[in-house]
């Protein structure tokens, strides 16, 4: 029995953002890294939930890192 996580595919940008996240950075932080407004990023925030089908950032990092952990186990 095979685990999956089923999500829409996130953009490169959402990956990035999603590892800024998990390294606790906030939205501000984030924001001022990679000259976006703060209102950009809330917006990715917001669809990397949406995409993840997710109730908080927390859970979509732990099934993006779920995903890429499968992902990379298929390929060897």
């Amino acid at each position: 029995m095979t685990t999956e996580i089923k999500f829409a595919k996130l953009t490169k940008r959402q990956m990035q953002i999603v590892k800024m996240i998990a390294r606790g950075m906030s939205s501000r932080e984030i924001a001022e890294q990679l000259g976006l407004s703060n209102r950009t990023v809330e917006v990715h925030r917001y669809n990397i939930l949406r995409k993840t089908n997710s109730k908080n950032s927390i859970m979509a990092i732990k099934k993006v890192m779920i995903d890429n952990t499968i992902r990379a186990a298929a390929m060897s």
